[in-house]
């Protein structure tokens, strides 16, 4: 702003030396003293407007000293973060935990200034247990505040950590874990076990969290080399293939899914599940006598020679099976001179006959002449819903003593009679 000149006076200033001029001049100076008030006035109020817009100036400049000092700031800040870690990678100390539920919202705070953007997947983990990590696709992330929000949507150890390290990773096409994780003990999946294999060794039980927390589309396997049965249960009042547990026994490779409401499993490689049982003697020793039209006779096996099938026993000439499901048989049934003779797979628990056999001629005995061997052979598939026993039944027509269930070889190795193979194969 200008600031008005004041005028000056027209005269010379009185003086004594000139007595002649000195009234003249003062009233000259008198007359243009008292105009000069007005224009003394103005420039006063001049003077005042531009020192208020002074002290305006000075504070808007003092104010912007100060942004610009806090932005310097944050830049330097923003170009040591950028020098001291590439654009995609940070380290945090907000404490948070490894998510136990996915998915999951996780809140951390990073670095301020990095190249991260929504959509990218991060991996964040614990700089103190690199076992423990998650991974999640970033939801939002302020390159001014450091304040970054992941969807975490697979996880993987447990605990809460205050030390983390930030990265980018691969897209996750699918929420799945493909850990290998030996189990000799009881544990209970949980969702971020998605796509897990368990080694699983012993004997024990094999729980599942609720299959709505689990969620549609979760998926495990389970191997099983050793001796000792795994029992798989669902939670609370679940189902597994519609049952309330299953059972797997040795050499065999299992997949459990979930479809949100239920588990269902299938045995997908290794041995399916076998039983074989039989009646050995010693060489040269017969089979023994057989019964004339009893079908109540029942068969002797007094040799269990492998059994898997989980929940299977053998005591008696009976076999049980507690596990539901359906068991595929093969049975073997000699006789010898017996004339015509039928074997069954008999179901002791109910009273009824599960499978009959083929009918068979082993010539008669009693009549004299060409006697022979031969076998009724049971083959079939029992369903059952709960525990069965069952036994083996075999109607002989007549009755032959010693050697009527088996004529010996007497080779020297054992006499093998009655046969019979289970294979559960559902």
């Amino acid at each position: 702003m200008t600031i008005d000149t004041l005028p000056t006076f027209s005269v010379a200033a009185p003086t004594r030396t000139d007595p002649s001029t000195f009234s003249e001049r003062g009233d000259t100076i008198m007359t243009e003293m008292v105009a000069l008030i007005p224009a003394m006035n103005t420039s006063i109020g001049q003077i005042n407007t531009a020192t208020a817009q002074v002290t305006t100036d000075a504070a808007t400049a003092s104010s912007a000293a100060t942004t610009a000092t806090t932005q310097a700031t944050a830049a330097a800040a923003s170009a040591a973060s950028a020098v001291n870690a590439p654009g995609t990678t940070a380290t945090s100390t907000t404490s948070a935990a490894i998510p136990t539920a996915i998915p999951t919202s996780v809140s951390l705070t990073i670095q301020t200034g990095k190249s991260i953007v929504a959509g990218q997947w991060m991996i964040v983990t614990a700089t103190s247990s690199t076992n423990n990590w998650f991974i999640g696709q970033v939801t939002s992330y302020n390159s001014g505040t450091g304040a970054l929000v992941l969807n975490a949507l697979y996880a993987q150890g447990t605990g809460t950590f205050t030390a983390w390290s930030v990265a980018l990773a691969a897209p996750a096409m699918t929420t799945v874990n493909n850990a290998i994780q030996t189990k000799s003990g009881a544990y209970t999946a949980v969702a971020q076990d998605k796509g897990s294999v368990f080694k699983v060794i012993g004997t024990w039980t094999f729980g599942f969290t609720a299959a709505a927390t689990l969620g549609s589309g979760w998926y495990c396997y389970l191997e099983k080399d050793d001796s000792g049965t795994i029992t798989l249960d669902p939670n609370s009042t679940e189902t597994v293939n519609g049952k309330n547990t299953i059972a797997i026994g040795r050499a065999q490779r299992w997949m459990v899914y979930c479809d949100g409401s239920a588990l269902y499993a299938w045995r997908v490689a290794g041995l399916v599940p076998y039983l074989k049982v039989s009646d050995q003697k010693s060489s040269g020793t017969a089979g023994g006598s057989s019964l004339s039209n009893d079908i109540t006779q029942t068969r002797t096996f007094n040799t269990t020679e492998i059994n898997t099938i989980p929940g299977a026993s053998v005591s008696g000439n009976q076999i049980t099976f507690t596990e539901p499901g359906d068991y595929e048989c093969y049975i073997r049934c000699p006789a010898y001179g017996v004339n015509v003779h039928k074997a069954f797979l008999y179901n002791v628990t109910d009273s009824t006959y599960a499978l009959v056999g083929s009918s068979a001629h082993a010539f008669n005995y009693s009549a004299g002449g060409v006697y022979g061997q031969t076998d009724s052979v049971v083959m079939g598939i029992i369903t059952i819903t709960a525990s069965k026993t069952f036994s083996i039944r075999h109607l002989t027509s007549v009755a032959v003593g010693t050697y009527g269930l088996g004529m010996p070889t007497s080779s020297g190795q054992v006499e093998v009679y009655t046969e019979a193979i289970f294979k559960k194969v559902a």
